[in-house]
C-alpha cells in the first residue's frame, strides 16, 4: 500500500480553511492496474473566526485521466463541526476503484477533492487538485539473441 497526500487552502475569507486528502492505493503487476483502496478527506479552519458547522455538506472525490475523462467519482453528504482546531474528517470511503495502466506500465491521473459547507457566508467551500504520476508497473521482459551472438540480442517487453 502507498499513500498520495496533499492539501490546499480554500474558502471565505480567502484561505480561511484548508482541505486535505489522503488516498491509499495498491498495484497489481498481473493485471497492470492500480486500485484505490481508500480516500480520506479532511477540512480545518485556518484564519477564519467563523466556527462553521452544518448538518449537511457536500464532499466530492474524483479521479480522472489527464485528458479529463472520468475514472471514478463519488459524492458524500457528511455532517461536520469546525468548532475546534485541527482537521475534521468529512470523507472516508473504500472505493476499490481500478485504474488500468498503459502497455508500458505507466499512468498519470488527476485527483480532485471538493468540499462545500453549504453555508451562506464565511464558509469552507473549494477544491484542491493534483496531477499524479503513479509508479510504473513493471512488465515482463525477455531477451532474444540470434545465433547465440550477444551482439544481436533484442530486449522485448510484453504487456503482461
Amino acid at each position: 500500500m502507498a499513500i498520495i497526500s496533499f492539501n490546499g487552502d480554500i474558502g471565505t475569507p480567502s484561505k480561511g480553511f484548508n482541505l486535505k486528502i489522503d488516498v491509499t492505493y495498491s498495484q497489481d503487476i498481473a493485471t497492470n492496474k492500480t486500485t484505490i483502496t481508500s480516500a480520506k478527506g479532511y477540512v480545518k479552519r485556518n484564519n477564519s473566526t467563523y466556527y462553521s458547522y452544518n448538518t449537511t455538506s457536500s464532499a466530492v472525490f474524483t479521479v480522472k485521466n489527464t485528458n479529463g475523462s472520468q475514472l471514478y467519482s463519488t459524492t458524500k453528504n457528511p455532517k461536520y463541526d469546525l468548532g475546534s482546531n485541527g482537521y475534521k474528517s468529512v470523507l472516508n470511503i473504500s472505493p476499490n476503484a481500478e485504474i488500468s495502466h498503459s502497455a508500458d506500465g505507466k499512468k498519470t491521473i488527476v485527483i480532485t477533492f471538493s468540499f462545500d459547507g453549504k453555508l451562506s457566508s464565511y464558509y469552507p467551500n473549494g477544491t484542491i487538485s493534483k496531477t499524479v504520476e503513479l509508479p510504473t508497473i513493471a512488465r515482463k521482459s525477455s531477451v532474444t539473441c540470434a545465433d547465440g551472438n550477444i551482439g544481436s540480442c533484442l530486449l522485448y517487453t510484453s504487456p503482461s
